[in-house]
C-alpha cells in the first residue's frame, strides 16, 4: 500500500517566543530557532509547511525564562513578526492558535486591535 499522496500540508505548533529560554538555559524552542529547524527538514514535493502561532499568548508572554519572554507579547505586533519572518524563510503559511484569543469576551482588546492590525499589513505586503 502507497502512502503518497496522503500528507497534505505540515502544521507545527510553534508557540514560543523569539529568543524562548527554557530555565536551563537552552534556546533550542526559540521562534527563530525552531522555525529554521522546520524549514531545514525535507518535505515530499507537494507537501506544505506552515506554522502554528500562539495568538494566546499576547499579553500573557510564553513562559520562558528569557527577559522579554512577556514584554514581546504586549508589542501588538509580535504575530506579525514571527508570521514575517515565517514567510520570508519560505514558510507556506501560517495559522492563528487560538483567533478567539484576539477577541477576549467578545470585545477587542487594545492589544489584539494592534496585533489584527499588523497581521493585516503584513498580508499587505505580498
Amino acid at each position: 500500500m502507497s502512502t503518497e499522496g496522503y500528507l497534505d500540508y505540515v502544521l507545527p505548533q510553534v508557540y514560543w517566543g523569539f529568543g524562548y529560554q527554557l530555565s536551563g538555559g537552552s534556546t533550542r524552542f526559540a521562534f527563530e530557532n525552531i522555525t529554521a529547524e522546520w524549514m531545514a527538514m525535507p518535505r515530499r514535493e507537494g507537501v506544505e509547511l506552515m506554522f502554528g502561532l500562539g495568538a494566546y499568548r499576547i499579553g500573557d508572554g510564553d513562559g520562558g525564562a528569557n527577559a522579554d519572554s512577556v514584554s514581546q507579547w504586549n508589542t501588538g505586533h509580535n504575530l506579525a513578526d514571527q508570521a514575517d519572518l515565517v514567510l520570508e524563510e519560505g514558510a507556506d503559511g501560517y495559522s492563528l492558535y487560538r483567533y478567539d484569543s484576539l477577541a477576549r469576551n467578545g470585545a477587542w482588546t487594545q492589544l489584539a486591535q494592534q496585533e489584527v492590525q499588523a497581521l493585516a499589513q503584513l498580508a499587505g505586503k505580498a
